[in-house]
């Protein structure tokens, strides 16, 4: 919702609202207190609903995120990005949206969450970045960079929700070791 307002701005318009939906962590993050009503207002603003990473949710998770979407959102469409039609069910959205621009919030400054730079431990390894990055407070919901171990090698460190994810970062992207980068949702934990 907070994009919205930016349809507003010389030679934009808004022609609809697509809303990515991630299929394995939709259900913790719309149940959780601090972020759950705003993902619900996320897809209830949507014009095309769209369910991503439905390759790796279980049969369970896919199944309770399109109920839930069709309980939250009854008259909006709803596809799995995986599906072939999608690019054409998006393209077709043009003016779809009754009130155009005119059923946008006004735009604002404030946001959400807070991005602040981690270092990372000296001396790490996988384990040990693996370790540190799942020890980071539940109210992290996004975390990137990269970082030296003790033997030289860099590793890319990703955190998207309660996903984690440690590799060597390859030859073909070496760049200098950075700090975490971590995007924080204040209220929805114990901060850094």
């Amino acid at each position: 919702r907070r994009v919205l307002p930016w349809a507003q701005s010389p030679g934009f318009m808004l022609d609809a609202v697509v809303v990515l939906v991630d299929a394995e962590q939709f259900a913790l993050r719309c149940n959780d207190p601090d972020l759950g009503p705003l993902v619900t207002a996320q897809v209830e603003a949507a014009d095309q609903l769209v369910i991503a990473k439905a390759d790796i949710a279980d049969a369970a998770s896919l199944a309770a995120t399109e109920a839930q979407l069709r309980r939250l959102a009854p008259d909006t469409p709803v596809v799995t990005a995986d599906n072939p039609a999608v690019t054409g069910t998006i393209l077709s959205l043009g003016a779809r949206r009754p009130g155009g621009v005119a059923d946008v919030a006004p735009p604002t400054l404030f946001d959400p969450h807070v991005t602040r730079l981690v270092p990372f431990p000296p001396d790490v390894s996988e384990a040990s970045l693996t370790e540190f990055v799942e020890g980071l407070a539940p109210s992290v919901v996004r975390a990137k960079g990269i970082a030296r171990a003790g033997n030289g090698q860099l590793f890319v460190v990703h955190k998207v929700g309660r996903r984690v994810s440690v590799s060597l970062l390859p030859n073909s992207e070496a760049q200098s070791p950075t700090d975490l980068v971590v995007i924080e949702v204040p209220g929805a934990g114990t901060s850094l």
